[in-house]
């Protein structure tokens, strides 16, 4: 007997195409008919680590805009946020987004947008920044 699909299932089908459509990052391969999310090879040819959902838990270097935020000063710190994408600019992969890497509590920073920052997708499949590339500003 084929299985009938309810309203809640053609709800939870689409979530999923929607989530996957245009997803790139290590070890996915996409294809015109479907796309595959598995083990990644790393330039030494090791097996990299992959997580519950199946991506692989290795760094890339990412394309940063600023998109908000400011600099900070003597007695504020650092706020800026960035627009993340590939590479190749093909994929926003977040926006409004702050690196995880720790600010300096106070002083005024260079901001990383125009640069390429580093991150990696997290065992639920989202994307972390790790690095925006910012520094001190000392001048």
């Amino acid at each position: 007997m084929p299985y009938l699909l309810d309203d809640n299932d053609v709800v939870a089908i689409r979530r999923l195409l929607d989530r996957v459509h245009g997803l790139n990052g290590p070890g996915v391969t996409n294809a015109p008919d479907g796309i595959s999310i598995g083990f990644n090879r790393d330039r030494r040819g090791q097996t990299a680590s992959v997580g519950r959902s199946g991506v692989a838990h290795q760094m890339f270097a990412v394309l940063l805009t600023e998109d908000g935020g400011s600099a900070g000063d003597a007695s504020t710190q650092c706020s800026f946020t960035y627009t993340v994408k590939t590479l190749d600019a093909a994929t926003t992969l977040g926006t409004v987004m702050t690196p995880d890497k720790q600010r300096p509590t106070v002083g005024a920073m260079l901001s990383g947008g125009g640069l390429v920052g580093a991150g990696y997708y997290d065992t639920t499949s989202t994307f972390v920044l790790v690095d925006a590339n910012e520094h001190l500003d000392v001048c």
